[in-house]
């Protein structure tokens, strides 16, 4: 099931009350497609211990975070899945013993892996006379997150600076689609620094229109100094569905001729993944659902 319609509360819990024959543990996520990019990292997870054949996409954070507040059904293992957004690095998170939150942007940050891009690269050269280590050199994934840093970590510390002082509400878009900034030459994907250049001297300039010029400077320190002490990779706090998710894609179909679309791209990331951007992700994910699990054994 890829999804589920506007319904009331009640009627969510009884779409997945139906389908427990199916699933180990219930699993509500903060989405709305590619459930099956959610099947296969949970059930990754959870190998040996449960296995799940539908997630229940409830479609934005504050839905989720209602449904799991307002669930007094406790009578089946349950588990409800919030994006990190900006909200994990400043500690502002909400205590529910079946509330997880990812301590990246999203899910799709913690598709953003080496090995998982090289598998699916060897399968899509397999017919070429280049060894794997020459496809991983060729790749050169240090080089993507050295660009991808290079280009946008200014616009997501003006980002957090928006989130962190409660100015993300005065209509100014902080997080940009990274597909609206790709210059492609004869097959070279690139980034076109002018136009991110311009558009972060705008964004900058509405924040200034918010802030004085005194204050910008000593805030931009505290959000610099929050990502260094809590020693934060940049790339944990890009969006991963509108930033890394669509530069990896144009690679692949420039690079390598991949003819599928980006849902399928994603469930072949999962398969593959080692959580590159948040290695502690697969055991505390793995340990909420253990503890939740167990109580009803």
């Amino acid at each position: 099931m890829s999804n589920i319609p506007e319904y009331s509360l009640k009627s969510k819990l009884g779409v997945s009350y139906l389908q427990r024959e199916w699933n180990d543990i219930e699993v509500f996520v903060e989405d709305k497609k590619c459930s099956n990019m959610w099947i296969k990292i949970i059930n990754r997870i959870l190998e040996n211990i449960a296995e799940i054949q539908t997630v229940f996409q409830l479609g934005n954070k504050h839905e989720v975070i209602k449904m799991c507040e307002e669930d007094n059904d406790f009578s089946y293992p349950k588990v409800y899945i919030i994006d990190g957004d900006f909200d994990f690095i400043f500690n502002r998170s909400i205590k529910n013993k079946r509330l997880f939150q990812l301590n990246v942007y999203c899910i799709e940050n913690l598709l953003f892996s080496e090995k998982a891009l090289l598998e699916i690269i060897f399968r899509l050269e397999s017919n070429s006379n280049l060894s794997k280590k020459e496809l991983k050199n060729d790749l050169n994934f240090p080089l993507i997150c050295k660009q991808i840093k290079e280009n946008w970590n200014e616009w997501y510390i003006f980002a957090l600076l928006l989130k962190y002082y409660n100015m993300c509400n005065n209509g100014i878009k902080s997080v940009p689609n990274s597909t609206d900034f790709i210059i492609i030459e004869n097959n070279k994907i690139s980034f076109n620094k002018k136009k991110i250049k311009d558009s972060l001297n705008e964004l900058k300039e509405n924040i200034q229109k918010e802030i004085c010029n005194s204050d910008f400077e000593k805030k931009l320190n505290t959000i610099h100094n929050i990502l260094i002490k809590k020693k934060i990779d940049i790339l944990q706090v890009m969006s991963g569905k509108d930033c890394l998710m669509p530069f990896i894609f144009l690679i692949l179909q420039k690079k390598y001729r991949y003819r599928d679309k980006m849902d399928p791209l994603k469930v072949e990331l999962a398969r593959y993944t080692e959580f590159d951007l948040s290695k502690d992700f697969y055991d505390s994910f793995k340990h909420k659902c253990l503890g939740i699990i167990n109580e009803y054994n």
